[in-house]
């Protein structure tokens, strides 16, 4: 596929296939970081043990997931740099709403299953 004339992504121009590869990995990336800052406060908020061993496994697999991102970035002579991924922030956020009905104690392990999903 070839691009038809630079476009805009962000602040960038996309002028090629590479760039647009680089700018999709660093949305990407990014998404995978906001994940690894969430899933810890998730974690806590679960009463749930099973729910619980789930998002600590998610975790580390997110880990994985960002080492092997680092990797491509390297394969391709990039520095992993994050470009903010609107849509993951706007997922953690809503699942940052949902954590807060815990601390009126409405909170349970359904409320989270509700969200798991969009964050998962």
């Amino acid at each position: 596929m070839r691009l038809q004339g630079p476009r805009k992504c962000s602040t960038r121009t996309l002028d090629s296939l590479d760039t647009l590869l680089t700018e999709k990995l660093r949305d990407v990336y990014d998404a995978e970081k906001q994940i690894t800052k969430a899933l810890p406060k998730l974690t806590k908020a679960a009463h749930s043990r099973e729910l619980k061993d789930a998002l600590k496994e998610h975790l580390e697999v997110t880990k994985g997931q960002i080492h092997r991102l680092e990797e491509v970035f390297s394969m391709l002579d990039e520095k992993p740099k994050s470009r903010l991924c609107t849509g993951m922030k706007g997922l953690l956020e809503e699942g940052g709403e949902i954590a807060i009905l815990r601390k009126r104690r409405i909170w349970d392990a359904a409320h989270l299953r509700e969200a798991a999903p969009k964050l998962l």
